[in-house]
């Protein structure tokens, strides 16, 4: 369930940035994946993920982990 809300809120607030993620934080936004690629190397983060999060427009299909 916490997953859920912080993508929701990550989806109105950030709504077609580029996000860079530890676990659950955001740590770096930009507009661009270079951008946010240039933060969290400058910063030496590890295990970080990149997500482009969608305009809100876009109508999203649960994915399920067989």
């Amino acid at each position: 369930m916490e997953k859920e809300k912080v993508y929701a809120r990550m989806m109105k607030k950030y709504e077609r940035k580029w996000v860079a993620l530890v676990g659950s934080k955001v740590v770096a936004v930009g507009t661009t994946l270079a951008e946010v690629k240039e933060v969290v190397e400058r910063k030496r983060m590890k295990n970080y993920v990149f997500h482009l999060v969608p305009p809100s427009s876009v109508s999203l299909a649960p994915s399920f982990i067989l």
